[in-house]
């Protein structure tokens, strides 16, 4: 409607919107793994240091271990690196689709 408003639809027609902005969203990750393969290199190197962190200070050795490095400053160095590389990555990814 050219007010600005739009008439009620129903579920179907719903689901099917969130289905096509589900495809698109795969569709395009998709091609980026072939156009920048570099930008997903940002985003997985430093999820990848992390659990190599995490191995190395026996984060998994057993469950008590785990619950005491769980705040291990090594390991949240990581993970702010890889928050940030998170970040940059998808910031990238929104630049290179617009």
């Amino acid at each position: 409607m050219a007010d600005g408003h739009e008439k009620p639809r129903g579920a179907l027609a719903g689901l099917r919107d969130v289905g096509r902005a589900a495809y698109e969203t795969y569709r395009l990750g998709g091609t980026m793994v072939l156009a920048a393969p570099l930008l997903l290199l940002i985003a997985v190197l430093p999820e990848f240091l992390q659990h190599a962190a995490e191995i190395h200070i026996g984060m998994f050795e057993s469950m008590s271990r785990f619950r005491a490095l769980s705040a291990s400053p090594l390991r949240w160095s990581f993970g702010y690196l890889k928050v940030a590389g998170f970040t940059v990555a998808i910031l990238a990814t929104a630049r290179f689709w617009a």
